[in-house]
């Protein structure tokens, strides 16, 4: 099959240099879902087809090979939210319907194969983009789009443990979505994305939760871009594509 949207998956082993297929899951073929590691599983959840979203998702252990399906959720239905990880709990929030921005969430608890809802945000509801787990906060930064169908550049923290926001303060950076951002133990850093149809900015930044500000980077050799990848070494910060 050459189009469409897809419900196969496959594990890459890096040590043996092979792919092995995953069994057919027990949800539908879909696009612009989420999926998180927890340590034993991968979740997935959201996500759409033409004309119709998702609000159901499934769990698959490596181990055991095999899927069960998630409960069903106190989210509505969307596709192009966030997901992260906190170490007991998945939490999802924000993305879309074709119709309107969503701008609230809920929390998935693994152990109790159980939902719960997340407070309400003090932000816009937005698409596009994104979201790190600091080890204590989801941090949602940007996406798309306001009343005036414009990019965004505003953010908040939630706190699982009060059920609470707190909005980030004003940044350095300009409106954009289809951006990244990666934690680095202690800052989360904002690269690339989109800004209206054809505008790429070439800026960066970084947030430090601890002492609430934002730092302006050095430019780097890329062209600017949006949809691409980044990811946290431990070290740096990669980006490719």
């Amino acid at each position: 099959r050459s189009g469409g949207e897809f419900d196969d998956g496959a594990a890459y082993d890096p040590e043996r240099d092979r792919w092995r297929t995953l069994p057919p899951p027990p949800i539908a073929a879909r696009t612009g879902h989420t999926g998180v590691w927890t340590g034993t599983e991968l979740l997935v959840w959201g996500g759409h087809v033409f004309g119709r979203e998702f609000a159901d998702g499934a769990a698959f252990d490596p181990q055991r090979d095999r899927w069960r399906r998630l409960p069903a959720s106190s989210a509505e239905a969307r596709f192009g939210h966030t997901a992260v990880w906190t170490g007991s709990e998945m939490l999802v929030w924000g993305g879309a319907t074709e119709t309107r921005a969503l701008a609230d969430g809920a929390a998935y608890d693994p152990a109790a194969d159980s939902w719960r809802p997340i407070a309400p945000a003090p932000v816009v509801g937005r698409s596009g983009h994104t979201a790190v787990w600091t080890g204590g906060h989801l941090t949602v930064w940007g996406g798309c789009c306001d009343e005036a169908s414009t990019e965004l550049f505003d953010g908040a923290a939630y706190d699982p443990a009060a059920d609470a926001w707190t909005p980030l303060p004003p940044g350095p950076l300009a409106p954009r979505q289809l951006h990244t951002a990666v934690w680095t133990g202690d800052q989360m850093i904002v690269w690339g994305g989109r800004s209206g149809l054809e505008e790429y900015p070439p800026d960066a930044a970084s947030y430090a939760p601890g002492t609430a500000t934002w730092t302006r980077l050095r430019r780097g050799a890329l062209v600017p871009r949006a949809g691409h990848s980044a990811v946290w070494t431990g070290q740096e910060m990669i980006v490719w594509g």
